[in-house]
């Protein structure tokens, strides 16, 4: 006996007669008292509001999945701050990490190391499995010496160049097309000898100030990576090569989600940027058109309290995987707190990582927030209000 669709007992509901019914339960408030207002977006000084409520007639057809991913899995990643390290320790506690779960390795440096010490703070290492990244503070020396430094030493090692991973978060200042040959030089470079690295940031982190400032701090986001784009292709780079060297760091906010529409809503954006270019019909490969996010919860949303800081960073984890990261950092939750966060903070650090990939699967579920009407809708709005200020931003 074939039975029938689960659904298809249950008569359709509208959108006006779920309003009906809400308005019934708000006892005559009007549901507009309900929604929330962002700050006014620049530019047009416009109040930004979120609708509470969606239902799939808002939409027009239902929106297609973001994901372009086979899954949704992520690096755990883990900061070490070398510039206030020795490099033996730095090593060490870098090796600590590793062992207590994090495979992605972000060593903060003054300066880029050289071979010796470069030698001592990836002792032991396993490079063909552990993505390496490395952040210079200023962000703005060309990275190519030391990246040829690193990829000697792994060929030293008798590591496959293509199995090495990870990325330099260089975010150079061009003013000059000397400047911007010397930054194609660098990419090309990395095409041919370090295929699976990313060594040109679009960093957004200084963009944060709080969810409730998205649009702002999205429009940032997108001209940083649009300005990187233009440039760089009118001196010659491949768009494609270029595009594909890049990456966005961004922070997560509290606001659960709208970090989940923000994160999802820049993949819509950077899509239309690469369209403006004519960049997605030369990608054979869909989803090498998506931005690599490198997401932080960072203590800059910190409080005093430590174990507030411990529930907020599983909160803000859960909306920066939902929404799509690749990599994930979270601060410990004494980061603010003087002196050097201890051994246990970092662990509870790396565990909220653990707890959604090994107990809630988080990385088995494809674009987890497909389908909710909310959230899409959410992804919507911010994506269309970020792409009108951008466009009258950069006209």
């Amino acid at each position: 006996m074939i039975k029938p669709h689960l659904f298809s007992e249950f008569a359709p509901t509208s959108k006006a007669d779920w309003l009906n019914r809400i308005e019934k339960d708000l006892k005559g408030r009007p549901l507009s008292e309900l929604a929330w207002e962002l700050s006014p977006v620049a530019l047009s000084n416009d109040t930004f509001n979120i609708d509470p409520f969606a239902h799939a007639d808002d939409f027009d057809a239902l929106p297609e999945s973001l994901a372009l991913k086979p899954s949704n899995s992520w690096d755990i990643g883990e900061d070490i701050d070398v510039s206030s390290l020795d490099y033996k320790i730095a090593n060490k506690q870098a090796l600590a990490a590793l062992m207590g779960g994090a495979n992605a390795i972000n060593f903060i440096v003054d300066e880029y190391p050289t071979k010796n010490e470069l030698l001592i703070l990836i002792h032991e290492i396993e490079l063909d499995y552990i993505a390496i990244y490395f952040t210079e503070k200023t962000g703005t020396v060309n990275p190519l010496p030391f990246l040829k430094i690193f990829y000697k030493i792994g060929v030293d090692m008798g590591k496959n160049p293509d199995v090495l991973r990870g990325g330099i978060s260089f975010s150079p200042v061009i003013t000059t097309n000397e400047e911007a040959r010397e930054v194609r030089r660098m990419i090309e470079w990395v095409s041919q000898n370090l295929t699976h690295f990313k060594v040109l940031t679009i960093d957004g982190l200084s963009f944060f100030d709080g969810s409730e400032n998205v649009i702002q701090e999205l429009t940032d986001i997108l001209i940083g990576g649009n300005n990187f784009l233009k440039i760089l292709i009118n001196n010659g780079l491949d768009s494609i090569l270029l595009n594909n060297y890049m990456q966005f760091k961004l922070n997560i906010g509290i606001s659960y989600f709208i970090e989940i529409a923000k994160l999802r809503a820049i993949k819509l954006l950077w899509g239309n940027v690469l369209d403006a270019y004519r960049i997605n019909e030369q990608i054979l490969e869909p989803s090498v058109s998506m931005p690599t996010l490198n997401a932080y919860v960072s203590s800059n949303t910190h409080v005093e309290d430590v174990h507030t800081n411990k529930i907020r960073a599983t909160t803000q984890a859960m909306s920066a995987v939902l929404g799509g990261v690749d990599m994930l950092t979270i601060a410990p939750s004494d980061a603010i707190q003087d002196g050097e966060s201890t051994d246990f903070s970092r662990r509870i650090a790396r565990n909220v990582q653990h707890l959604l990939q090994m107990e809630s699967y988080l990385d088995k579920v494809v674009d987890p927030a497909a389908g909710s009407f909310y959230i899409e809708k959410l992804t919507n709005q911010i994506a269309e209000a970020v792409w009108e200020q951008f466009q009258l931003r950069v006209k």
